[in-house]
């Protein structure tokens, strides 16, 4: 998650001073995800106990990180291919 907190400090070209800054500069920025405040806490209060829910944080993350690709969009290129439905 630090990652994309990052991300969100580039998209918006402000400099990343510490963690401790970010809820103060997030409100300013002009560019960023709808409910990430609520969705990262969602993910990062409850990873999950069982393997489902372990799978469904990994789905909400994979969710959010497509949402920061998209709000990069044109700027980001991929360096490596995201397909995982390989032929068998």
């Amino acid at each position: 998650m630090n990652d994309l907190i990052q991300v969100l400090y580039a998209l918006n070209e402000t400099y990343f001073f510490s963690e401790k800054q970010f809820m103060h500069d997030f409100d300013s920025f002009t560019i960023r995800p709808i409910h990430f405040i609520t969705n990262i806490n969602q993910i990062i209060s409850s990873i999950g106990n069982s393997s489902q829910q372990l799978i469904e944080s990994c789905n909400k993350t994979d969710k959010m990180i497509n949402l920061f690709i998209d709000l990069a969009q044109p700027l980001y290129k991929p360096k490596y291919s995201r397909n995982l439905d390989k032929e068998k």
